[in-house]
Parts: C-alpha cells; structure tokens; sequence
C-alpha cells in the first residue's frame, strides 16, 4: 500500500498531504488518500457494516468534521454516521447518528464531529462511515490492494458487521480486516 517503506516505518509524509475540500470549501487536515490519487472505484457497503480506512494524523490537528464522496445516492436509510478510531480500534471522535437523511448521488457529504478532536500524538487512525437501511449509497474510492496480515502491518481497512447506531466515544472494536480491495475517500476538516 502506497505510504508504508520497506524499512517499516509507520507512514511516509508524503501521504497526508492536501487531499482537497469539504462541501463547505475548507481545505483537508487528513484523508484517507492523497490528492494525487484518481477516484475511480465504488464500494458497495452492506447495510449495518461499519468500513474503517486509515489515515496519518499529526499531533495537534483539530478535526471539527468529516467528508464522504458518494457515488450513488442511498435508498431507505435509517442511521448513518461517521467517526474516528485510534490505532487501537477505540472510538475517539463520532458524529450524531444522521437517521433517515438521504444521501445524494455524485456529491460530497460533510458532517460536524459531535465534539472537535484534538490528535494527541502522531501516528496511525482510521475514519469510518456506517449505514443502515433498505440500499445504502455507494461511497467513491480507488482499488487498492486489501489489508495486509495484521502480524506484519496495521491493517489498512476493516470491517465490523451488525450494527445499529454509534458506537460512542470510548467504545473499542474487535475488527476483521478487510478483503474489499478498495480505499474508501474520507476527508477531514
């Protein structure tokens, strides 16, 4: 995966770079691929999974909001949410649950975090999107290639199945890395 060296150091600067805007016109803090990457793949969510994408975040970044592109608008949502987890899958950041708000083909989607957060240290998160309901919209990304052995390198995206609404700040996942093959585009501002 782009970002990672042969020597095993945690992530090439060069990653975190300017990745774009919100819908509101701010310039990125962090996403999960770098401007320089073309969108040219759609992942397919299933409803009730929640799907992670890593990300470089620096110490002292302030994010207040969080940004999907969608593909294909959604058909009978009834939760969606967004958030932050550390390296360690526990939830530092979450939007409210968006309930029944439809989500838009072909437009980038910005949520404001419940509370700004702070990155207290350098090093490796992942943000994450979540649906639930009859077709959830289809989130723009790129191919990749899927997580690597967790033995070797943190997991560059993962799974958790069967849920219902917000975890909530202080909640620890137990991930299963995934297999999708493809990078999720999460910005944040």
């Amino acid at each position: 995966m782009a970002g990672f060296n042969n020597e095993g150091d945690l992530y090439d600067a060069a990653f975190f770079a300017e990745i774009g805007q919100d819908t509101l016109g701010n310039t990125g803090n962090g996403s999960t691929m770098p401007d320089r990457s073309a969108i040219n793949a759609n992942l397919t969510p299933v409803s009730g999974t929640l799907y992670a994408q890593l990300v470089y975040l620096p110490a002292g970044t302030v994010i207040t909001r969080l940004t999907i592109r969608i593909a294909t608008g959604s058909t009978g949502l009834t939760n969606w949410w967004l958030g932050i987890t550390n390296s360690s899958f526990t939830v530092v950041a979450e939007t409210v649950d968006q309930g029944s708000t439809a989500l838009v083909g072909f437009t980038n989607v910005t949520v404001a975090l419940s509370t700004p957060y702070v990155v207290p240290i350098s090093g490796l998160f992942y943000y994450y999107a979540c649906q639930v309901g009859t077709t959830p919209a289809l989130l723009a990304g790129q191919n990749t290639t899927a997580s690597p052995s967790w033995a070797i390198k943190p997991p560059h995206n993962w799974t958790i199945a069967g849920l219902a609404a917000p975890a909530g700040v202080g909640f620890t996942f137990a991930p299963t890395g995934a297999t999708a093959a493809q990078t999720v585009w999460i910005l944040s501002t």
